[in-house]
């Protein structure tokens, strides 16, 4: 976790530096109004590829037993366009969310803190710990 939270760092850096595009996400309702796809693009200056985010939210899942929100991240060459990786969205998700807090926390907690509080219970809580 170290590695991504060093990442995360630099990729917070770099947003704050205006190194970072980040386009707003485009939120699309299909044709049964509950359900939407949600493209989240994004690439750094400095880096040989860019990518998005595709989620799905289905909300009629939970009553299936299936994830309400499905997800992969698209991996292009910078140069050529040619796509490179799709890479699972839950995984990346989770290590991206728990090096944020990880690094949120390097920087706001006090020296001296020996325990941690979260909040809610859902599935990122556990790998935030």
């Amino acid at each position: 976790m170290g590695d991504c939270i060093a990442v995360m760092a630099e990729a917070m850096t770099a947003l704050s530096g205006g190194e970072i595009d980040l386009p707003q996400r485009a939120i699309t309702q299909l044709f049964d109004v509950s359900d939407v796809l949600i493209l989240m693009p994004g690439a750094a200056r400095d880096r040989p590829v860019y990518g998005a985010k595709v989620n799905s939210l289905h909300p009629g899942n939970a009553a299936r037993g299936s994830p309400t929100v499905q997800s992969v991240v698209l991996l292009f060459d910078r140069t050529s366009g040619a796509p490179l990786a799709v890479i699972d969205g839950a995984a990346i998700t989770a290590l991206r969310t728990a090096a944020a807090s990880g690094l949120a926390t390097e920087h706001l907690a006090r020296s001296d803190a020996r325990s941690l509080g979260v909040l809610g219970a859902g599935w990122l809580a556990g790998r935030r710990t």
